[in-house]
C-alpha cells in the first residue's frame, strides 16, 4: 500500500478522496507496475481504514487525510483516461 500512496496520493489533513476513485487509481497503478497480487476491494478498503478516516455521504464513501496526486490516470491495458475529483 505504501508504494501506491507514495506514487499516487498526497497525505494531508485537509485532503479527501472518494473511495471508488482511490480504488480505480490503485487498480491502474497495480497494472502499470505489474503487481500480480494486488489487493482486492475488501483488503484495499481495510488497508486504507487503518490509516485514514472513512465517512459515508450521499455521493458515496470518502477517505479523509488522503487525496489523489493527479486528476488523471491512464491505464496501460486500454489507454483510456479517467478523471477523478481531488479536493484539498
Amino acid at each position: 500500500m505504501t508504494p501506491f500512496l507514495d506514487d499516487c496520493c498526497v497525505i494531508d489533513p485537509n485532503a479527501r478522496a472518494k473511495a471508488d476513485a482511490l480504488r480505480t487509481a490503485y487498480v491502474g497503478w497495480a497494472a502499470r507496475n505489474g503487481l500480480r497480487m494486488a489487493l482486492g476491494p475488501r483488503k484495499f478498503g481495510e488497508a486504507l481504514e487503518r490509516q485514514f478516516v472513512r465517512k459515508r455521504a450521499n455521493d458515496g464513501a470518502w477517505y479523509f487525510g488522503v487525496g489523489l496526486r493527479d486528476a488523471k490516470f491512464e491505464y496501460q491495458n486500454d489507454g483510456s483516461t479517467l478523471e477523478f475529483e481531488t479536493v484539498m
